[in-house]
């Protein structure tokens, strides 16, 4: 089990958590943002299997990028990023995806 000093940024309390499994082979530094959903036994919160721990939640990625990154990380962030901007005409980015694919096929084709 894992075991965390945790505060409250809204109320400025804080408290200990217990991190069992499947979350406690979560990697959590000192300093970074979590977000936990538990519950409360003994004065200490559990996180278990019908609990959740986020590390650093401002940073969400979603699970159709997630599931692209299989194949290819570089896209899927790419295309998080370009998302964001919003709807419009990118010639360049629809000519950009258009070469990362043909580089991908050559790369994995390996074609001279």
């Amino acid at each position: 089990d894992l075991k965390l000093v945790v505060k409250n940024i809204g109320n400025a309390t804080s408290g200990t958590c217990i991190i069992k499994s499947p979350w406690n082979s979560s990697i959590v530094r000192e300093g970074d943002v979590v977000s936990l959903r538990g519950t409360y036994v003994d004065g200490e919160w559990v996180v278990e299997w019908s609990g959740i721990l986020v590390t650093n939640p401002d940073n969400l990625i979603s699970g159709t990028s997630v599931v692209g990154s299989l194949f290819c990380m570089r896209k899927a962030i790419l295309s998080e990023i370009f998302d964001e901007l919003g709807e419009g005409e990118y010639k360049h980015l629809v000519i950009g995806c258009v070469v990362h694919q043909l580089l991908q096929e050559v790369l994995q084709k390996k074609i001279r």
